[in-house]
């Protein structure tokens, strides 16, 4: 079964509700609706909608994780990660996405070092596996090798370049030399 992973301000909401019966899960449902229209509670997607609605239903839901990707504002891919350094403190590398670590919106602003904490460095998990994920990598790929392929296409119909006869070189040389001699006759003005 897939994971309901909400946003930090939908977990948020859904954590003031006790919502064991079907009856509460269906108030729950229509407060969440009150709560967006005075724009307390938001939802980016249709697929957010049904992701809500399935936490609602099974009672089970995770809160969003964050990565934190250096290159972010660039478009590259650098994730954050840490290991233990054996004294209690924190050792941080710089890895692809596969080996970055995913952090609570808490954990950023505790644990993270300062000069990451902002939000242009800040990608939601969901949408870093969209970008940077297997499947993302698996379509670069695809869409890498098509346009090699492109590239070894012959261009059609671009002109052959045709060998210069030697009366024409004659008359380009003879033309080149006039200009060279009217070059050097004209008065230094």
């Amino acid at each position: 079964m897939k994971k309901n992973i909400l946003t930090t301000e939908q977990a948020s909401f859904l954590k003031q509700y006790n919502f064991s019966l079907y009856q509460e899960r269906f108030e729950v449902l229509c407060e969440a609706q009150k709560a967006e229209k005075e724009g307390q509670l938001t939802f980016a997607s249709d697929d957010e909608y049904k992701t809500f609605i399935d936490a609602v239903m099974t009672g089970e839901w995770s809160e969003e994780l964050f990565m934190i990707n250096l290159s972010n504002p660039i478009g590259c891919e650098h994730f954050l990660a840490s290991r233990e350094d054996g004294n209690g403190g924190l050792i941080w590398d710089v890895v692809d996405y596969s080996e970055g670590d995913r952090f609570t919106k808490e954990q950023i602003q505790t644990i993270v070092p300062e000069a990451y904490r902002y939000s242009a460095f800040m990608v939601s998990e969901i949408v870093a596996e969209k970008d940077w994920g297997p499947e993302a990598q698996h379509q670069r790929l695809e869409q890498a090798k098509k346009q090699a392929q492109e590239q070894e296409k012959p261009i059609e119909n671009f002109p052959k370049p045709r060998v210069i006869t030697d009366e024409e070189r004659q008359v380009e040389l003879t033309q080149s030399s006039i200009r060279t001699v009217a070059a050097t006759l004209r008065p230094a003005q």
